[in-house]
């Protein structure tokens, strides 16, 4: 845990899409700002929306830069220059873009002008044109890894793993009931980019060739439902079971991943923090993403187990299926330090204040 002391001295400016503590996904924000708190003296957050019940640190300042209409987004950039000039009239601060890049339009030359160091927290395969735009205002990008910047040029980029506050998240060693390869769980956005029918395929393979009984579990939001269909008909033709959950608040999310023990993750060309939370909590993640492989420390499981290149979806269930539970509670507790190691979120906000300082 990030701890208050006397010896902070830097001051930061942080632009965040939200503080929103109902929010299924961006009330991990509030951890930032939390953390902030304890390693800077004071934290100045401008964001779009602020809502839900929000309980910070004293040396939080919290200020909206939201609008609807066309005319309130431009007062609102007026007044945010004034917010900005009272803060910097009385100490020199640092300024991280966390996930927005549009503010770097507005502000940045200001900040230039002004000699803030100026860094950018982005994991995204799309770079939009603010981003692309801006490079040369920007002294520090961090991102997760190497293939999670979109950015041709990584001159500048600080590759942090994820961010992922882990304190409340369970152990391997609190985890219920026997280990053996029943369930595999899918949590996030029900997408096509999230490529959910390669698990589908894979247990359809398997299931032809032996007697397998293995359900399919999705948790969260659909933003495509003729693709849930798609995915449901491809499950019954070929025998899987699969069932659909709605979205958990983090709340309810950790006490969940009690009993989740195998993850996947289909997406291609990022890393989704679920399966990160889930694989911190000990679960086993079963993915071809190289990224995740690697944040997780699971292609070093595989070469463990003597395969020189991360196998297939269809060979690795194979394998989980074949392991005893002595075996894969091993696996479990190596991933589960193995990720928590290289995402955790006290790492990163230290660096970031390093890199920017």
């Amino acid at each position: 845990m990030i701890t208050q002391n006397s010896s902070k001295s830097k001051n930061i400016i942080l632009f965040t899409i939200a503080i929103d503590s109902r929010d299924l996904i961006l009330a991990q924000n509030l951890d930032w700002v939390r953390g902030m708190a304890g390693i800077f003296k004071e934290v100045h957050v401008f964001a779009l929306r602020l809502e839900g019940n929000i309980v910070l640190p004293k040396n939080v300042h919290l200020f909206c830069i939201g609008g609807q209409s066309r005319l309130l987004k431009a007062l609102q950039a007026i007044r945010t220059y004034g917010k900005l000039r009272d803060v910097l009239r009385h100490s020199d601060a640092i300024v991280l873009y966390h996930m927005m890049t549009w503010p770097i339009l507005l502000f940045g030359m200001y900040f230039k002008i002004r000699h803030c160091k100026q860094g950018v927290w982005y994991s995204h395969n799309y770079a939009d044109f603010s981003l692309r735009s801006t490079q040369f205002l920007v002294d520090k990008y961090f991102s997760p890894t190497i293939k999670t910047f979109p950015l041709f040029n990584k001159s500048k980029l600080v590759t942090t793993g994820h961010s992922i506050n882990f304190t409340d998240f369970p152990r391997y060693k609190e985890k219920l009931g026997n280990w053996q390869l029943n369930d595999i769980y899918y949590i996030g956005r029900i997408a096509p980019v999230k490529r959910l029918e390669l698990l589908i395929e894979a247990l359809s393979e398997i299931s032809y060739n032996r007697r397998i009984a293995v359900t399919f579990k999705i948790v969260g939001p659909t933003q495509d439902s003729s693709y849930l269909r798609t995915l449901f008909e491809k499950a019954t033709d070929a025998g899987i079971q699969m069932s659909v959950m709605d979205p958990l608040r983090r709340a309810q999310l950790i006490p969940f991943l009690k009993n989740v023990k195998f993850a996947f993750s289909g997406t291609p060309a990022s890393v989704d923090k679920s399966i990160l939370e889930a694989c911190g909590s000990g679960a086993i993640p079963i993915t071809d993403n190289s990224e995740v492989l690697e944040l997780t420390g699971m292609h070093l499981v595989w070469k463990e187990f003597t395969f020189s290149q991360p196998p297939s979806i269809q060979q690795q269930i194979d394998f989980l299926i074949g392991s005893n539970p002595r075996t894969l509670l091993r696996i479990s507790a190596q991933v589960q330090e193995s990720t928590r190691l290289q995402n955790d979120f006290e790492k990163t906000l230290r660096r970031v204040k390093k890199e920017l300082s």
